[in-house]
């Protein structure tokens, strides 16, 4: 049975001065790191690589060309692994800055990606401006829509920042996909869509509802803890999310974290950001 190998990075809150910590992390530390894990330790070889958003920690102190470096430093690290990259966007992220770096940069591959075996690998934009929460515009929709209709039978896996389902995080839970009813009502009719994957939560969690399995990612950058009625830090490890998607329509995935090392680990006196 054919194969496809897809990663899932998300959460990197790259700052725009190397370095500097973030919530106590070295977030560009950790950023290298899990890569480096996942290429010389794990031996992965992605098909496809998938970043999920908020790839930096925008400050209004900082101008565009200090984000400029930024996601080009992301585009140019993600070199090493020899497969497409596309990218969907979180809060954190200034699309048009990203889109600007990531032209120039052959192995970016914006948009869907519809060649992956026998899947269509579909990025749903929940990116609203200057909101925490996500929302999928009425274009979007309308967009999601002429690509379903235009798949055939191909399997189909969805990638987007924000997640559409409660993760029994009360505070996560308030700032998921505005319209998460709308987008449903899309994606829980339509038998080939297997996988629904986000980030933003920074933690890994799956439910499967109606069939289709809901996924989230762990950070890069720090996690969050489960189950929190209020913002509040975990000590698990950075990581990613591996996908290995079969052409019959079933997948397998596991969370590939990095071993434990103390010294990744966040300010567990900060109470919010």
């Amino acid at each position: 049975m054919d194969r496809r190998l897809i990663l899932h990075v998300t959460d990197c809150h790259l700052l725009a001065n190397r370095g500097e910590n973030f919530l106590g992390v070295d977030t560009h530390k950790n950023f290298a790191a899990v890569l480096h894990y996942v290429k010389n330790v794990e031996k992965v070889a992605p098909d496809l690589i998938v970043l999920g958003g908020d790839l930096i920690q925008h400050d209004a102190k900082h101008n565009e060309e200090d984000y400029l470096a930024v996601y080009a430093d992301v585009a140019e690290r993600l070199k090493v692994f020899d497969c497409p990259v596309t990218c969907t966007f979180g809060n954190h992220d200034i699309p048009d800055i990203a889109n600007k770096v990531f032209a120039d940069f052959p192995n970016m591959s914006l948009g869907d990606f519809n060649a992956l075996g026998n899947w269509n690998i579909v990025l749903l934009n929940t990116h609203w401006e200057n909101h925490v929460n996500g929302f999928v515009s009425d274009s979007e929709l309308h967009r999601l829509r002429r690509v379903l209709r235009k798949v055939g039978e191909q399997n189909i896996a969805i990638f987007m920042h924000h997640q559409l389902l409660p993760i029994q995080a009360d505070w996560l839970d308030k700032i998921r996909v505005d319209n998460s009813v709308a987008v449903l009502a899309q994606i829980l009719t339509d038998d080939r869509i297997k996988l629904v994957v986000a980030g933003h939560v920074h933690q890994d969690t799956a439910k499967l509802h109606y069939d289709k399995w809901f996924l989230t990612t762990p950070a890069t950058a720090f996690q969050f803890a489960s189950n929190a009625v209020e913002f509040k830090l975990a000590n698990d490890m950075p990581g990613c999310r591996l996908m290995i998607l079969n052409d019959d329509g079933s997948f397998e995935t596991k969370v590939l974290r990095l071993p434990f090392d103390p010294g990744m680990l966040p300010d567990f006196s900060v109470k919010g950001y």
